[in-house]
């Protein structure tokens, strides 16, 4: 008697929920494991910024300890610091002053500018590195090769003004001020380097968390934070806005 043979049948099962799940779970460790990488690296940018505006704060007070004089105004630069030093002023300010806030940085020809003598003459102090001393031109980039330090935010440095900066409010501040910035290509214009929430974990760090006041403050290309960084009326940062939209301004001297 003949068997009948049947043709095997073709599995049509699909993934069973614990499968689903598994794979699932897996997702969800790699984009949790994204976010946290994320987050560490804007930790660490953070934890660079403070560190590097609190090493030059550092070596402008060993500059003036040593010279009685800020860099950049030093009138003595030539004679104490190298013969190709540009000599400064002497008059207390580095640049010219600003009485409408820090937009806007001196006006004189590059070769004579304060804010660049600046770093030059703290570089040739041998109280910075990573920088190049340059006497004659102004460049529109940061880092190596230019006076100009770079920060830990790509494509961005420090820049040095003096002004009275209130940022659309009464609680001016006249006084120097290292700013982090993008855009080099006219010093005066500043454009956004870091978001609200950047800033405002800088600022509850090194101030008072508040972007209109004190020694730590925040502005925009645009000239006012406003509604891009900070609150109306109570300068409270935008804490949860991850847009960069911010310019760091930081007071040279505490």
């Amino acid at each position: 008697m003949l068997g009948i043979y049947t043709l095997p049948r073709r599995s049509d099962q699909g993934f069973t929920l614990i499968e689903m799940s598994i794979v699932l779970i897996i997702i969800g460790l790699i984009i949790g494991g994204i976010l946290k990488g994320q987050e560490v690296i804007e930790s660490s940018r953070q934890k660079a910024i403070i560190t590097q505006i609190d090493e030059m704060r550092s070596a402008i007070n060993s500059f003036a300890d040593k010279y009685n004089a800020l860099p950049g105004d030093y009138q003595r630069a030539s004679e104490r610091l190298r013969p190709d030093m540009i000599d400064g002023s002497g008059d207390g300010i580095i640049g010219v002053s600003d009485n409408d806030g820090v937009s806007e940085l001196a006006s004189e020809p590059a070769n004579t500018e304060e804010h660049v003598e600046f770093w030059n003459q703290l570089a040739a102090a041998r109280l910075i590195s990573g920088t190049r001393i340059l006497t004659n031109s102004t460049p529109d980039f940061f880092g190596e090769g230019s006076p100009f330090p770079e920060s830990d935010i790509q494509g961005s440095g420090l820049t040095v003004l003096y002004g009275n900066y209130d940022v659309d409010t009464n609680i001016e501040r006249r006084s120097h001020w290292l700013r982090v910035q993008k855009g080099l290509g006219d010093v005066g214009r500043a454009t956004e380097s870091m978001s609200p929430k950047m800033m405002f974990e800088i600022d509850i760090k090194m101030d008072d968390g508040i972007g209109t006041d004190g020694t730590t403050r925040v502005a925009s290309g645009n000239g006012t934070p406003i509604g891009r960084c900070v609150e109306d009326i109570t300068g409270e940062y935008l804490a949860f806005d991850e847009e960069v939209q911010c310019i760091g301004y930081f007071e040279m001297l505490e």
